[in-house]
């Protein structure tokens, strides 16, 4: 097993970049009649129950007033349903460094996404991003709506458009991203549009701003994310960074999957939010930087005698999908 000593310099340009993604709302009998979603400040009343209050202080603050200013995001009340819309661009950023400076270790990484690219591995990883739009992951807490579609549309390309994950058109998609990521082609930009039904007046969630939060008692503590469409500043949007973490839901080979039965999103550590916990931490000798000290020779060896993608060791995709995430991976 060659070892290799991790570089102080080393960073990758993203290979997947999503666009902010705007909202609209139409009535589903009449979905060519849509218009932007607003996001609207609300000022209420509400009561005191959280575990300080109640349990430690023996509710000596409950009957106080609890007055809150929040940001809120309702479907009209003449709408039933929801489109998200949104552009997604894939590229080669992956095929070398945009920083590195110990010239040994460019070239492993080089060799390793070459012979990554001969056995088809940049395809295998497109099918899983491409499926992950598919099945509208990018909705986060708007996924539980009814009749949920997607339809996808390379721009500036002959590909036709996609709404399922079967078909010749489906196959050519994943084909195309997969060359893009390879750097085979060129950049290629995807227009994704989804849509559901929640019902009249429903709440939708869009993006939530982190902002300082005030002291001033009845100060706003909910602020959603917006953006300008020609004269309207008030559009309720979905940031970018949500979208790609939805994309990138593809690390199925972590310890512990059989368990939660999650794909989680690639970082080098592979954390989980929810739970609090990161799968791949330095203990488990199967986070990032231990693969690229420990393993990295040993992948580019075993990618070089495969034949296939199926049969490669799981880790060999996680170690390029953090390449196409990007970020700075340097030793210090």
């Amino acid at each position: 097993m060659a070892t290799l000593t991790l570089p102080p310099n080393l960073a990758y340009s993203r290979s997947i970049t999503p666009s902010v993604a705007a909202f609209y709302s139409f009535d589903s009998e009449k979905p060519d009649q849509r218009r932007a979603l607003q996001v609207n400040e609300v000022t209420s009343v509400g009561t005191i129950s959280n575990y300080k209050d109640i349990h430690k202080d023996n509710g000596k603050s409950i009957e106080n007033s609890n007055p809150q200013t929040v940001d809120t995001c309702y479907l009209p009340l003449e709408h039933d349903s929801f489109l998200m819309t949104f552009t997604v661009a894939f590229s080669g950023e992956s095929q070398q460094p945009h920083s590195c400076n110990d010239v040994g270790f460019r070239a492993a990484l080089q060799a390793l996404t070459t012979a990554y690219q001969r056995v088809g591995g940049y395809r295998y990883l497109a099918r899983l991003y491409i499926d992950n739009i598919l099945d509208a992951k990018m909705l986060w807490r708007n996924g539980l709506a009814d009749d949920v579609s997607v339809e996808i549309a390379a721009l500036r390309s002959q590909l036709a458009p996609v709404t399922g994950k079967q078909g010749v058109a489906y196959d050519a998609l994943v084909d195309a991203v997969g060359e893009a990521l390879a750097g085979q082609q060129q950049r290629l930009v995807l227009n994704v549009v989804v849509s559901g039904w929640v019902g009249n007046g429903q709440e939708i969630f869009p993006s939530q701003e982190f902002v300082q939060k005030s002291s001033e008692k009845g100060a706003k503590s909910k602020t959603l994310a917006r953006i300008t469409l020609d004269d309207d500043h008030n559009v309720a949007a979905m940031h970018s960074q949500k979208i790609g973490n939805a994309i990138r839901q593809i690390d199925q080979w972590y310890d512990g999957f059989d368990v939660l039965q999650k794909p989680l999103a690639i970082d080098p550590a592979c954390v989980n939010k929810p739970e609090f916990k990161a799968y791949r931490l330095k203990s488990t000798k199967r986070d990032l930087y231990t693969l690229f000290e420990k393993k990295l020779t040993d992948f580019t060896e075993q990618l070089e005698t495969a034949t296939e993608v199926e049969s490669l060791d799981s880790d060999i995709h996680f170690v390029v999908a953090n390449l196409i995430r990007g970020g700075v991976f340097g030793g210090k």
